[in-house]
């Protein structure tokens, strides 16, 4: 294959993600110069069992080295990075610890489409604000509307204030790139610093008497310590909005580039749930992510050695079925993989969701005449595991 971060930056993968259904375990290029590869699984059954993975006794996947960089970080970079002191609570965690840490943030969190339904009209005022405030005649909606919903939102559950947003955001994309880009050994070290005085930030947040309403709040009143509580600030600053920002804008890409789409929600809004749930399946928001093997495994006859770090391609495995690399407003047969599974499943899913279906709700009813702009030419950041276009032009008529 090419190299996995320079084909990246297209935005339709498709071809790509056929080839590596072929196999069950393909090795994709990471760097043409070093030859560096890494397993990679792309079957939805061999995903599934990847991401479901919950680091019990006996689970052939961990999730210990999810959150680390797939090259090495140069020493300067190592040596700033150890001043950090968050703890493995979400996605980085495995058994005892883990179980604990969720147990913890599911009694706080609104993980359940129940729970969400009391933010629906705090998520639509944030909509309608952005709208009412942002959307002019040609403008471009990633940094306007689709990045800065969700950020909102996760502040005020957070209990973040609102001015801090910018900074926040500018930490939160470092750290995206740091992860699953390929900075160049200087900006590993910028990007460290920024690491480190992001968690100082949330550090603070937790030590400094955070809103009673908030998650960080209520987190310490159930008994989480300060530094438990600011390394789920630390997680979910991040997670809480980058993935939300990525289905907006793969859902509006995704919808105005055949502007048929766009027209038969126009004519049948009851389908902005299948939309949402379409786009999470074809063109997720992360398209894949690192587990580790446990012990040695043997997936179509190759073994990976316990301690092989393995990509669990979710955005492959979500078309491994029939008319799998077809975009279409129907309900699928299975759910996609996009928000992950098992004891690691996003707690953050269906506030996402809601997110989403309330912006199309709102911008089918206002801006019934959306298109992209002519000299619109889609391109995404390089990035293995998070795939969005950075910039959408749109006009509204």
């Amino acid at each position: 294959m090419s190299d996995m971060y320079r084909q990246s930056a297209h935005v339709d993968l498709t071809e790509a993600w056929q080839q590596l259904r072929r196999k069950r375990v393909s090795h994709a290029l990471l760097d043409e110069q070093s030859g560096q590869t890494i397993p990679v699984l792309s079957h939805y059954s061999d995903v599934r069992a990847a991401l479901q993975g919950s680091g019990q006794e006996g689970d052939d996947f961990v999730n210990r080295s999810t959150l680390l960089p797939l090259y090495l970080p140069c020493p300067e970079a190592l040596t700033v990075l150890s001043e950090l002191g968050a703890e493995p609570v979400t996605a980085a965690g495995d058994p005892p610890f883990h179980p604990q840490m969720r147990a913890a943030l599911e009694s706080v969190f609104p993980w359940k489409r129940s729970h969400v339904a009391s933010y629906a009209r705090v998520i639509e005022g944030i909509v309608t604000e952005l709208l009412d405030s942002r959307i002019g005649e040609t403008v471009e909606l990633v940094d306007q509307f689709a990045a800065e919903l969700p950020l909102r939102v996760i502040l005020h559950l957070i209990g973040a204030p609102a001015g801090d947003g910018a900074q926040i955001r500018k930490w939160s994309d470092g750290q995206i790139h740091f992860i699953w880009g390929r900075p160049e050994p200087a900006e590993q070290v910028r990007l460290a610093h920024n690491l480190v005085a992001f968690w100082l930030y949330c550090l603070e947040l937790a030590e400094n008497n955070p809103p009673p309403h908030s998650i960080t709040a209520r987190l310490l009143a159930a008994g989480v310590t300060t530094n438990q509580a600011a390394s789920f600030a630390f997680n979910l600053l991040v997670a809480g909005h980058e993935t939300t920002r990525n289905l907006i804008v793969n859902m509006l890409f995704l919808l105005l580039v055949k502007p048929q789409r766009w027209q038969r929600l126009l004519d049948q809004p009851a389908l902005v749930p299948i939309a949402v749930a379409e786009t999470n399946r074809y063109m997720p928001p992360i398209i894949a992510w690192l587990r580790e093997t446990a012990r040695d495994v043997t997936i179509d006859d190759e073994l990976l050695p316990a301690g092989t770090r393995i990509l669990a391609h979710i955005a492959a495995a979500n078309r491994d079925m029939p008319g799998g690399d077809d975009f279409d407003l129907i309900t699928r047969p299975r759910r996609p993989l996009s928000f992950g599974g098992g004891p690691h499943y996003c707690i953050g899913a269906a506030l996402a969701v809601q997110e989403a279906e309330t912006a199309l709700r709102v911008m089918l009813t206002r801006f019934r005449n959306l298109a992209l702009t002519q000299n619109y030419t889609p391109r995404c950041e390089e990035n293995i595991g998070f795939h969005a276009p950075s910039e959408l032009w749109v006009t509204n008529g």
